[in-house]
């Protein structure tokens, strides 16, 4: 995500067809990250929000409410979100989304909405990502720096590194 509004971004044309789509011809979609910003605001016009820095680490996030879809999870469990922006979790519950993990530092992380005839499942955080991932995000972010693309240095992913990696790579 790089526009203001996501109206601005070249894929909104195909992800609002998309979402309509999923909503009418499915029994349940998962919408993770800017896909999730991208439903969420197709749907009900909640946008997404610009944060000061970007959201890089693991997190440990709790369940916030009881769902068939949590069955099997332990009451915590880590999530590595890495985002710059947010969609505020007072938003989604006004306009009627079930939050079901969240954590103080990242909000709402697990949100469900019943869409027509498909249960939606959102997702700011990145459950699919390998334990190098944040890694080589942050070396791409320091290479947008070096390269001018970006006007500010990245801040480390929190509670990624151990200590000892963390004070090497700050040298």
């Amino acid at each position: 995500p790089r526009r203001q509004s996501m109206l601005d971004e070249p894929l909104w044309p195909a992800l609002s067809r998309l979402v309509d789509w999923a909503a009418d011809h499915t029994i349940s979609s998962v919408w993770s990250c800017m896909a999730a910003h991208a439903a969420v605001f197709r749907l009900d016009q909640i946008s997404r929000v610009r944060m000061p820095q970007k959201l890089s680490g693991i997190f440990e996030c709790e369940a916030a409410a009881e769902h068939k879809l949590l069955a099997g999870f332990p009451p915590r469990w880590p999530v590595p979100p890495s985002r710059p922006n947010d969609v505020a979790e007072a938003a989604l519950q006004s306009a009627g989304y079930r939050i079901l993990a969240h954590a103080p530092r990242i909000g709402a992380d697990t949100f469900a909405k019943q869409v027509r005839g498909s249960l939606f499942l959102f997702l700011q955080g990145h459950l699919e990502y390998a334990p190098d991932s944040l890694f080589r995000e942050y070396r791409r972010d320091i290479r947008r720096y070096l390269t001018g693309e970006s006007a500010r240095y990245p801040e480390m992913p929190e509670n990624y590194f151990d200590t000892h990696t963390a004070r090497e790579l700050t040298k």
